[in-house]
C-alpha cells in the first residue's frame, strides 16, 4: 500500500546544493513530474540565489532519461554525473539526507 501526501501526491523530489548543504523539497503526483519540478527549481535558483546549475548528480532511474532531460541539460550546458543505483557510498550526501 502505498502512502499519499497532501492527497494524490506520493513522491518527494529533493534537489540538495553541494556547497551549502541546503535542499529543495518538491512533492509530486507522478514521476512524469520530475522534468517540470527541474525547470521550476533551476529558474528559483537563477533568480534568487544568482548561480547556476553546473551538474546534476543521479541515479540511473528511467525518469531521468527521457530525451526532454538530455536536450534541457545541453541547451543550458548542465553535466549530467550518473552514479550506480542502490550504491549509498556513491551518494553520499543525498542518502543521508532521505
Amino acid at each position: 500500500m502505498a502512502t499519499t501526501f497532501h492527497g494524490r501526491e506520493k513522491y518527494i523530489l529533493t534537489f540538495i546544493d553541494d556547497l551549502l548543504r541546503k535542499t529543495f523539497l518538491y512533492i509530486v503526483k507522478t514521476k512524469f513530474g520530475v522534468f517540470n519540478n527541474l525547470k521550476v527549481f533551476k529558474a528559483l535558483v537563477e533568480n534568487q540565489i544568482y548561480k547556476c546549475i553546473k551538474v546534476i548528480k543521479c541515479d540511473e532511474n528511467w525518469e531521468y532519461n527521457f530525451k526532454n532531460f538530455n536536450a534541457f541539460y545541453k541547451e543550458n550546458g548542465i553535466v549530467k554525473q550518473t552514479i550506480a543505483p542502490y550504491m549509498p557510498e556513491q551518494n553520499g550526501v543525498g542518502e543521508r539526507n532521505n
